[in-house]
């Protein structure tokens, strides 16, 4: 009997360890932009100017054992940006790499590795080699697309804004407090229809993994109106948009990255490792006029003065 017992307990411990394991705040999902010469939270360009940004994802945990990022669905977001073209038009998103099929698991449709980065200009942006393993294509719904958001249309906050999601994703994530006890079907597919930034496994595929544990998902550039107002916009996110661990019914609500534990793993198996309640380090990207604009929009504010005066 004690024979049996014990291994039965070996049976216990082993299948223990081949769970699904959690960890709270154990990553930092970092949106940076080029300030000219490195990578930085904070960026100053003219009206008309571009800038370019990426999504860097890091492992801040006490796990010494794992391998590499295994999976990130995610939404980008600007915040206080123009959608009404006050100057000669609004600010605008850099073209996604394929018109928007973006990195259907192949390499040459991913932005190449070295360019996660540098901080050079490209021809196409979106998810960075090698975590395009989810296709994003129409047959899903989940073509690389970006939305704006105006005075809360579609659940977003009052204000301005572009979302970088899949097309599926038409309207603004759910708050948490809105899903802690489960959540309805059109909530979860605006989480899951996200920029899925995923990986195979090393022994999968070699060629198509990446190491690491702090790692570039995805570079894009901004491009902002000819607007000569003083502003500055916001780009970053939170959890809500990251997937969710329970299902529908769930009160599981824990928001997660999954990270791989060995060569075998996707990040997303019985023996994956994933981090919840993760820090998100957002960037500021400000739109400061000339000296001459400043000098115009002043001359135009005495004008106006001057006629309220007469």
């Amino acid at each position: 009997m004690k024979t049996v017992v014990s291994l039965l307990a070996v049976a216990g411990l082993a299948a223990a360890a081949s769970a699904q394991t959690y960890e709270s705040g154990g990553a930092s999902v970092n949106f940076e932009v080029w300030n000219g010469s490195s990578w930085a939270n904070s960026v100053d360009i003219a009206p008309g100017g571009a800038v370019e940004w990426r999504v860097r994802v890091q492992y801040t945990g006490t796990r010494t054992d794992l391998t590499a990022m295994g999976e990130m669905w995610w939404q980008g977001v600007f915040g206080n940006v123009d959608n009404t073209g006050a100057g000669a038009s609004a600010d605008q998103l850099g073209s996604w790499l394929n018109a928007g099929t973006n990195a259907n698991g192949i390499a040459g449709s991913m932005v190449p590795t070295a360019d996660g980065s540098n901080g050079s200009a490209l021809s196409g942006y979106g998810r960075v080699f090698s975590f395009g393993l989810a296709a994003m294509q129409s047959s899903n719904l989940n073509i690389l697309t970006s939305f704006r958001h105006s005075a809360g249309a579609n659940g977003a906050p009052a204000g301005e804004f572009i979302r970088v999601a899949g097309s599926g994703s038409t309207v603004w994530a759910p708050s948490i407090a809105d899903t802690a006890a489960g959540t309805s079907t059109a909530n979860t597919i605006s989480i899951q229809r996200g920029v899925q930034s995923n990986q195979t496994a090393q022994a999968l595929n070699p060629a198509q993994w990446t190491g690491g544990m702090n790692v570039i998902l995805f570079r894009g550039a901004f491009i902002a109106s000819d607007d000569t107002a003083l502003r500055t916009v916001s780009l970053g996110s939170d959890e809500r948009f990251l997937r969710r661990a329970g299902g529908n019914t769930s009160t599981d609500n824990r928001r997660y990255i999954a990270w791989q534990t060995g060569a075998g793993d996707t990040g997303t198996g019985a023996n994956g490792h994933r981090t919840f309640a993760n820090a998100f380090n957002g960037a500021s990207i400000n739109i400061v006029p000339t000296p001459a604009s400043l000098a115009l929009m002043g001359l135009g504010g005495l004008v106006a003065a001057r006629r309220r005066r007469a």
